[in-house]
């Protein structure tokens, strides 16, 4: 009677331990899977970066050379508007061209 419930004990614990060895291969599994999964979001994380990076300095050179066609354009604005204010002024236009009369004549 002792015999039977002991080897039906030890098949219990055969199964058991089975079983748990199974869930512990299925846990290294999924580790596994996870530090893989790990290093690949840690490399897309570093492409990031870089894209942004590259992104950055893409804008820092647009706004640069905006800046600087801006500038050029404020630059021939105000000459336009000195050239426009020197029409508008008949005498200031009249001592232009009395200006490059004389200039004129200097190199005859």
């Amino acid at each position: 009677f002792v015999l039977p419930f002991v080897k039906k004990l030890g098949e219990d614990y055969v199964r058991a331990i089975e079983s748990e060895k199974e869930k512990i291969q299925n846990l290294k599994g999924d580790i596994e899977n996870v530090e893989s999964s790990k290093e690949q979001l840690a490399d897309d994380i570093a492409a990031m970066k870089e894209k942004i990076k590259a992104i950055h300095e893409e804008c820092t050179n647009t706004k640069q050379e905006l800046e600087s066609q801006i500038s050029s354009k404020r630059r021939q604005i105000q000459l336009l508007e000195s050239k426009i204010s020197s029409l508008d002024n008949p005498e200031d236009a009249d001592s232009t061209i009395q200006k490059y009369n004389r200039r004129y004549e200097e190199l005859l």
